[in-house]
């Protein structure tokens, strides 16, 4: 018998528009191979916890010679994130019947952006029981 059902959160319960590395390109006006080459590895380092943001931000304008204040990482994220409401009203649906988690491999930013625009209300109204992330 099914007793709970777990979402993901990244394109699942939340829509990305687009990629990070293809919004970070059009801002500053980089070419996406040359941005994805600098900002995939800075990513990976973030997720293992081996980098903070800030440091990554300040190597990312160092290489490209930008001012710090124009990456803003986090509002990239949220400029391109909206909420899946289809899934979304399938979640509260369900919530009725079973426990419903989520789940996340995404990264801090994801996260973090994602619980700001959705989780926590979702938290709030007892639709989600559980939280799994490993970012």
């Amino acid at each position: 018998m099914i007793k709970a059902v777990i979402f993901d959160v990244c394109d699942v319960i939340i829509d990305f528009s687009e990629t990070h590395i293809t919004w970070l390109s059009k801002k500053i006006g980089i070419d996406y191979e040359r941005a994805g080459k600098v900002i995939e590895p800075l990513v990976k380092s973030m997720e293992t916890g081996k980098l903070k943001l800030r440091d990554a931000e300040r190597i990312f304008s160092k290489k490209f010679d930008l001012p710090l204040g124009s990456l803003m990482w986090a509002k990239g994220f949220s400029e391109n994130a909206s909420p899946n409401i289809e899934v979304i009203n399938i979640l509260k649906d369900l919530s009725k019947n079973y426990k419903i988690g989520v789940i996340t491999n995404s990264s801090v930013i994801e996260y973090y952006e994602s619980r700001k625009l959705v989780l926590k209300s979702l938290i709030q109204k007892k639709f989600i029981k559980e939280i799994i992330a490993s970012c």
